[in-house]
Parts: structure tokens; C-alpha cells; sequence
């Protein structure tokens, strides 16, 4: 029975310091680091996407979150906050090539947009050298929280872009 023990032991061992290695590995200081960036907009017509009557949000909250891509263990979390024209913009020293990267709405200080969309409340970034990209720039997809109720120019805007019969 101690022999068992002693075996296991040394298996959960080996398993422990071969998961600090590969997590060690997996994040690569970057030469020239990068710069995410993105913009959080007011959904003033509910309509899932930027029209053009959106209004884009100073102030609004965003998380990034890395995950190793296989152990799901989160190794990187920063917080951004929106500028003037609602672009939020983060410094970040390292390469995250194994990892899952995504920003997510936090909160918005507008109280008439500020409810969330399941599924449309966070985008995956890729924050690596190895990505074919040749700037260290990059760039988010548009995150946005929905207005309280759709602004009544809405349902003349969604029958001029052709969706539905303008109901939103």
C-alpha cells in the first residue's frame, strides 16, 4: 500500500511541475508589446450591431481575460475604461500564442444602455507576433450594451438596411 501511495505520489509530482512549465512556456515576453483596441457603443436601436444612429459610450467598462487554451487556468486580467469617443485602449507587455483572449462588457454609465446580450457581450483578440499581422496594433471587434428601448427612428432605419419589416 506504500508502495501505491509513494507512486502516486510521485505521479501527481511530475503532473504539478510539467503544469508549471508549460504555463511558464506559454507566455512569451513580445519585443515591442501590443495595444488592444476597441470600442463599446449604445445599441440605440437594438438591433445587434453599429448603425447609424449608435452612439458610442465614454466611460464604459471592458475586461480582457487570457485563458491557457487547455487548462482553462486564467493568466492575464486587465480593466479598461472608454474614452470621449468610446475607444478603450490597453498597453500589453507580453504574447499570449496559447491562449484564449476575450473582452467583455463590464458596465456602462448611461443609465438608459446599459442591459447586456448574452453571447454579444464579449469578442476573442489575438495578442501574439504570430498572428500574420504586421503591427503591434490590435483590434477588437465593437462591443455594445442595448438601449432600454429602441429610438423611434429605428424602425425607418431597419426597413431602409433591409432587415425585417422594422420592428425592433
Amino acid at each position: 500500500m506504500a508502495k501505491l501511495q509513494d507512486s502516486i505520489a510521485i505521479l501527481l509530482i511530475m503532473f504539478l511541475i510539467s503544469t508549471f512549465i508549460s504555463l511558464g512556456a506559454a507566455v512569451k515576453p513580445s519585443a515591442n508589446g501590443f495595444v488592444l483596441k476597441g470600442k463599446v457603443y449604445c445599441d440605440t436601436c437594438r438591433s445587434g450591431f453599429e448603425t447609424s444612429v449608435t452612439n458610442y459610450i465614454e466611460g464604459a467598462k471592458v475586461k480582457l481575460q487570457c485563458k491557457n487554451a487547455t487548462t482553462h487556468v486564467l493568466i492575464l486580467t486587465m480593466d479598461g475604461t472608454t474614452d470621449a469617443s468610446g475607444t478603450y485602449t490597453m498597453d500589453i507587455k507580453d504574447d499570449y500564442s496559447d491562449e484564449v483572449c476575450s473582452v467583455e462588457l463590464v458596465s456602462s454609465p448611461q443609465s438608459d444602455c446599459k442591459e447586456m446580450k448574452k453571447d454579444r457581450n464579449s469578442v476573442q483578440v489575438m495578442i501574439t507576433e504570430n498572428s500574420g499581422m504586421s503591427s503591434n496594433v490590435r483590434y477588437a471587434n465593437s462591443l455594445g450594451f442595448l438601449r432600454t428601448q429602441a429610438m423611434p427612428i429605428c424602425k425607418k432605419l431597419m426597413v431602409k438596411y433591409k432587415i425585417g419589416n422594422g420592428h425592433h
